[in-house]
């Protein structure tokens, strides 16, 4: 990293001093500005390879990709200002570019056929535009906000026709400082490593956020604390508490009902077996204090005042039967009832095509649902298909640890293809393991065990 550093600032050297504009290189640097946002956006562990670990994956709880774009642009951004911004560069006259157009009018047919076409462009863009502003049209959605995108093209044109001229002179005006801009967009990308990045990734890699929340909440008092599965060797740094090691499920249960507040330690993985059988043990939910890690929780026998549950069990498992916006009531081979589910759409009553939306399902379990059966949601209509098949709770709770009485919400989250036209889609969904489906016994049942649960109104 060292000699390339040297070499970059060789480079940066070279190109303040130059006195001409390096327009070559400003277009590389902003093409690699946006394959640099596109791969870190598809594939978000790629920051991870430049540290020493083999094992790091970043969670799906962070996702830092808005950040890292913002960063990556404003440095990009501002060294293609300095490459094209050299010491010297003339002041704008807004004159000299209308006499410039009149000239290349003045040329000829080929020329004025080329801005003919310019004009009709543009022209057509604010016509389009303002349709899609003013009227209702029934197109697909995708192609209304493209039109009012479109309608901005002539101010955007104006902007970079008039407008990139006088950043570059302002820039210019900088002189021999014009290298500073660019080292400090790239201290601020630095900083968001060191300083957000790095720190917000080692909560879900280290202990010692769970253990720095225990401290915080115990607030000196001495309540017992254990490690449930999770190796107590790091626990001495970030905590003097003492600490007892359990090594099974019944000894975690055993050491939070012993009475008065107690805290234990596990993974997060563990989290849905261990809150099943403490709300079989006890009747509520098992309390989760500090959930930001993604491999470590921290739990407690008593809910903590102010603080609510962080536990997505609790928010997956419904102690309350729930209020559907769409009822459905339908029975799956008699074990499973789709009780209704609910829509929550960009628009309010509808999604735009290339649109994200999402939809809560809302399950009741009458026996004993069968092993490896998952969800599928299959939206239908003009020959196109939108299939949201998954597990429920995103594999967190598995049918298998259900049970009779129990109502899971199972929220999911879709994005309607772009090839999708305004009209309303039909929503299937039922339960598959293979080739395999669960029998509907009652409910709007299309012949081929699938629910006809209601409409997607794609906008």
């Amino acid at each position: 990293m060292l000699p390339l550093a040297g070499l970059i600032g060789v480079w940066l050297t070279e190109a303040e001093e130059s006195g001409t504009s390096r327009w070559p290189a400003a277009a590389v640097v902003a093409l690699m500005t946006g394959l640099l946002i596109r791969d870190y956006a598809l594939y978000p562990d790629s920051p991870l390879r430049v540290l020493a670990a083999d094992v790091l994956s970043v969670p799906d709880v962070y996702r830092p990709a808005g950040q890292w774009a913002i960063a990556f642009v404003v440095a990009g951004t501002v060294l293609c200002l300095m490459l094209v911004s050299p010491d010297g560069t003339s002041r704008p006259d807004s004159q000299r570019t209308v006499e410039w157009l009149r000239a290349r009018w003045q040329d000829g047919w080929p020329g004025r056929g080329w801005m003919l076409l310019a004009i009709s462009l543009l022209g057509a863009c604010v016509v389009f535009g303002l349709m899609c502003f003013i009227l209702d049209m029934r197109i697909a959605s995708v192609v209304v906000r493209a039109g009012r995108y479109a309608f901005f093209a002539p101010l955007g044109l104006a902007a970079l026709v008039f407008g990139l001229p006088w950043l570059r002179y302002l820039y210019s005006r900088l002189g021999a400082l014009r290298v500073f801009p660019v080292l400090a967009a790239g201290l601020g990308a630095g900083a968001f490593v060191a300083l957000s990045f790095q720190p917000a990734l080692s909560q879900h890699f280290s202990p010692k956020p769970v253990y720095q929340t225990f401290a915080e909440l115990t607030a000196e008092r001495s309540e017992p604390l254990a490690a449930y599965r999770v190796p107590t060797t790091a626990a001495s740094y970030y905590t003097d508490a003492p600490i007892e090691e359990v090594d099974s499920q019944a000894e975690l249960l055993r050491f939070l009902g012993q009475g008065g507040q107690r805290w234990a330690v596990l993974p997060a993985d563990q989290l849905a077996s261990a809150g099943r059988a403490y709300r079989r043990e006890t009747g509520e939910h098992l309390y989760v204090a500090d959930a930001r890690s993604a491999r470590l929780l921290l739990v407690a026998a008593e809910p903590v005042v102010g603080r609510p549950n962080q536990s997505f069990v609790a928010k997956a498992v419904l102690d309350c039967p729930p209020a559907p916006q769409h009822d459905t009531q339908a029975n799956y081979d008699g074990r499973i009832e789709l009780v209704g589910y609910d829509l929550d759409l960009p628009a309010g009553d509808s999604v735009g095509a290339g649109q994200r939306f999402t939809v809560t399902w809302y399950w009741r379990v009458i026996a004993k649902p069968p092993s490896g059966y998952q969800v599928f949601v299959h939206i239908d209509g003009n020959g196109l298909r939108l299939n949201g098949d998954h597990e429920p709770v995103e594999g967190r709770y598995p049918p298998r640890l259900w049970d009779t009485g129990d109502v899971i919400a199972d929220t999911q989250e879709l994005t309607v293809p772009a090839n999708f036209r305004s009209d309303d889609y039909v929503m299937y969904v039922g339960w598959f393991s293979g080739s395999q489906r669960l029998k509907v016994k009652s409910g709007p049942n299309d012949g081929v065990d699938r629910v006809r649960a209601g409409v997607l109104p794609v906008r």
